[in-house]
């Protein structure tokens, strides 16, 4: 009985799937979930304070050579979904040109490019041409969030193969309790944001955003980045220093 199975093709393992990728496994349980890594965590994840994810229940292969990605790419297409972070880099590319030779089902699960600016709209124009020979051999997207549904849409992917997904993270006790507490009488509102600062990430719109609520609210913004002076600059105009 040939089994069925779901492989995820990524850059490098992230926070930002284990959880849904052990839930996979958890819920179903007659099916094989893979995740395949280009390369383990590099330093500058290792920097930002990410730690190896865990994937308990995940079959996990990293770095694979050239025949092991032919040889996991073609296997039991029947019953197989191939899910692609990236199509034009690596060890997913190579997967992707792979499993296009058969009958398996082929998605892509990713977000948005950064469409900020004249260099945004290059890049709608660049993915648009580029992606022709890709966009009718891929069954079916997952955009991550609004934007990424809105950008694989004007990448010209048919609408009714993009479909919204999340951004997923691990919750700990202390956010289970926190939830728990957030509507306690007088309690402040306390929101943090985790990543780089860069423009692409709107932490600029989130300390806007900050300064219009009529509620009690702080935020912590913990990262660093190339717009580290101005977003602190944005925060002594707006009088939101002690917030």
């Amino acid at each position: 009985m040939r089994r069925k199975q779901i492989i995820f093709w990524q850059t490098l393992p992230s926070p930002h799937q284990s959880a849904y990728l052990r839930a996979l496994a958890r819920m179903l349980k007659e099916t094989r979930i893979v995740a395949v890594f280009d390369r383990d965590l590099d330093s500058t994840r290792r920097t930002l304070g990410w730690a190896a994810p865990d994937l308990s229940g995940v079959e996990t292969i990293i770095s694979p050579h050239s025949r092991a990605i032919e040889a996991i790419a073609r296997q039991e297409p029947q019953g197989t979904v191939h899910l692609f972070s990236e199509l034009r880099l690596g060890l997913v590319q190579y997967a992707y040109s792979a499993s296009r030779k058969t009958s398996a089902l082929i998605g892509l699960l990713s977000e948005a490019r950064d469409v900020g600016g004249v260099a945004g709209h290059l890049r709608v124009a660049h993915s648009y041409f580029l992606e022709r020979r890709f966009r009718d051999r891929i069954d079916f997207v997952l955009g991550i969030g609004h934007l990424g549904v809105n950008w694989y849409r004007s990448c010209g992917y048919p609408s009714e193969r993009v479909f919204p997904w999340a951004y997923i993270v691990e919750q700990t006790n202390a956010v289970s309790e926190h939830a728990d507490n957030c509507n306690d009488q007088g309690r402040p509102v306390s929101l943090c944001f985790v990543g780089q600062l860069i423009d692409r990430k709107g932490v600029d719109l989130l300390i806007k955003a900050l300064a219009m609520l009529d509620i009690p609210a702080t935020l912590s913004v913990v990262g660093d980045g190339p717009l580290r002076l101005s977003l602190e600059r944005l925060c002594n105009r707006l009088r939101l220093a002690s917030r």
